[in-house]
């Protein structure tokens, strides 16, 4: 399994941090500009039918050396009120610590909520002469870590990819993010990226070899994940988050049409669910032969090309997290 870490720094403020579709979109934008569109149109063929093992995390923070990864969903075992209260705060913790009780822990990621004032000339905006200007607002979020009651920003993010086979394709990805990096071009651009907002730039990628694949009693889902119909996972023993959200093209409108607002809305696993599988896996290959089919990508019901990417980066964890 070839495993990497691409460590990012955020460039603004931040309305929402990117998931995995979003990464995936941003990787295949920048491959659709280097190399040939037959390639890239068979690389995603595989990935809708299962071919290949291609898993991209959300956009996590990071405090070198600590990973931070979303707190895992579940039941707090001993029930107390007092450890469901400092558990809802807690949106991510160390991967560092996820083996003891995530309820006790002191370091962890909250998010701030708060709101950016912008002020807009609106004759220029609706072309309309004469009309008002006006003040509005840009809802914005600000991860901050916490460990021991002291606090401060996070301005560094990171993602993880994993393929099982190294091909063209692979070695061309890894090639033009090590460009943007040498470069310091943006390669993240996020939602309301025009007005300065979500735009993160590339500043490390490292191979990870120290994953527990082959020793794993359970997975961290830490993407956006669509269960496939195989028989793989455990679901009576997984601990599951269902998510919807409206998902549509960025140019697309709220509204737009009758099948547009049918078909808007998507269901997911959320990041942060506990993913066990149904056999035990003693093997990397195992591993491989389950990852490979376990999660699946849909076509998009808006035509095309565009893909809804749900094979998001499953964390191989040795033991399941308490809360």
């Amino acid at each position: 399994m070839h495993t990497y870490q691409i460590t990012l720094k955020s460039q603004g403020k931040i309305t929402q941090l990117p998931d995995s579709q979003k990464i995936f979109g941003a990787m295949i934008y920048l491959l659709a500009n280097n190399l040939e569109e037959e390639k890239i149109d068979q690389f995603i063929q595989g990935v809708l039918d299962n071919k290949c093992i291609f898993m991209v995390s959300n956009l996590l923070p990071k405090d070198h050396p600590k990973k931070y990864f979303p707190v895992p969903h579940g039941d707090i075992e001993n029930g107390k009120k007092e450890d469901y209260e400092k558990l809802k705060k807690k949106k991510f913790v160390p991967i560092q610590l996820m083996n003891k009780k995530i309820s006790h822990i002191t370091d962890f990621v909250k998010i701030q909520e708060n709101q950016d004032a912008k002020y807009r000339i609106s004759n220029e905006f609706f072309n309309v002469p004469g009309a008002k200007n006006d003040l509005f607002s840009i809802p914005i979020i600000t991860p901050i870590i916490e460990v021991e009651e002291n606090e401060k920003n996070v301005d560094y993010f990171s993602f993880y990819l994993a393929f099982d086979v190294e091909n063209e394709l692979t070695r061309k990805l890894l090639e033009l993010l090590r460009k943007l990096r040498n470069d310091k071009e943006v390669f993240l651009h996020g939602q309301k990226a025009s007005h300065g907002y979500n735009m993160y730039e590339i500043i490390g990628i490292v191979l990870k070899t120290d994953l527990p694949w082959d020793d794993s009693t359970c997975f961290l889902n830490l993407g956006m994940f669509l269960p496939n119909d195989e028989k793989i996972i455990d679901y009576e023993h997984s601990k599951l988050k269902l998510f919807t959200s409206e998902r549509r093209p960025y140019e697309m409108r709220p509204g737009q049409g009758q099948f547009e607002r049918d078909n808007n809305f998507l269901s997911f696993i959320e990041a942060g669910s506990i993913v066990k599988l149904n056999s035990i896996v003693k093997s990397l290959d195992e591993v491989k032969n389950g990852l490979r089919f376990i999660g699946k990508s849909i076509r998009s019901p808006y035509g095309g090309k565009r893909i809804v990417y749900g094979q998001s980066f499953l964390y191989p964890l040795k033991e399941e997290p308490k809360l």
